[in-house]
């Protein structure tokens, strides 16, 4: 063997570095699951949130790094890679599962305004044991706690539609991947479809609250005497305004999902016809036609089921 040769594993040392990358790639997953948990908005949480935003992004960089290594090592031995496993028909059920998810999740949120004002009675309450009584201004402490209940309800709006962006992103780079198309940029995420949500506008309010007596006594039974107090005098206020939020989030959710199907589709038309030169290519071995073939396959059925399920969309809106 000459110095310049290069000695390459043979087929049972690559199956086993093989499994083992995919076993050290199954860990990396779970420890990104933890991660995304941790940081979820459930009331249930799993995991405790004990990590700054500085450390969890020091984790994800190394998580991409291992990962990153495992490749370049994978394919300096000449070792294939599995295909992926989130295609274009994978994409068109979360388009799908997605705009469900999205409109169940605004009408919980037109349906929220008790459990809103619920929270702004114990946030007056809170403020009230915590500070002098009469620097506090509850209109203000109110409309605050209003707001910030439709803030975190909306922000899981926008979580899924972020979710579906970063999948569509991932058919788009796989398909860029299959041809090897070094010539083409890679994709970003396609985020840019997701703008500024609309917010909720709770207007003027006009209240009467006093600090309760039973304030001194228990926090828990003066906050329902203010959360009685607030449903009498704005109670069928905040329930048209989380109404009327219901609406615009629904109209906003709409207008991304076209937005991001067009954006997607634009990106696809790209790729679908250099799939289509690539597949009568003279020369592409019968392997490289197929996995070309399946990722025209999936391209072209991703538009025509996303087609037929927003025309399914308008006909119910």
């Amino acid at each position: 063997m000459t110095d310049n040769s290069v000695d390459y594993l043979n087929e049972n040392h690559k199956r086993r570095l093989r499994v083992n990358c995919q076993e050290i790639d199954r860990l990396l997953a779970e420890i990104e699951t933890i991660l995304n948990a941790s940081a979820s908005k459930s009331p249930f949480p799993t995991y405790r949130d004990d990590l700054s935003p500085v450390q969890r992004k020091v984790v994800q960089d190394y998580i991409a790094r291992i990962r990153a290594q495992m490749v370049r090592v994978l394919k300096g031995q000449h070792i294939e890679l599995p295909m992926s496993t989130v295609g274009a028909r994978q994409a068109t059920g979360q388009f799908a599962s997605t705009r469900t998810a999205c409109e169940k999740l605004a009408d919980e949120i037109g349906n929220f305004a008790e459990s809103a004002i619920a929270r702004a009675a114990s946030e007056v309450a809170t403020q009230w044991l915590s500070g002098d009584s009469q620097a506090i201004d509850p209109v203000s402490v109110v409309k605050s706690s209003l707001i910030q209940v439709s803030v975190e309800k909306a922000q899981e709006l926008q979580g899924l539609l972020k979710q579906l962006a970063q999948t569509l992103t991932q058919v788009l780079n796989d398909t860029r991947d299959t041809l090897d198309a070094g010539n083409m940029p890679v994709k970003g995420e396609l985020t840019s479809s997701i703008r500024e949500m609309p917010r909720l506008d709770m207007g003027t309010l006009t209240l009467d609250l006093r600090r309760p007596f039973l304030l001194n006594i228990s926090k828990q039974l003066a906050a329902h005497q203010i959360e009685k107090s607030l449903q009498q005098q704005i109670g069928t206020t905040v329930s048209e305004a989380f109404w009327s939020y219901q609406k615009l989030l629904k109209a906003w959710v709409a207008r991304t999902l076209a937005e991001l199907q067009g954006q997607f589709d634009s990106d696809a038309d790209t790729y679908r016809a250099q799939l289509e030169r690539l597949t009568g290519a003279v020369g592409s071995s019968q392997q490289e036609k197929t996995a070309i073939q399946h990722d025209l396959d999936e391209l072209n059925h991703w538009q025509d089921t996303v087609e037929v399920q927003t025309s399914v969309a308008s006909r119910r809106s």
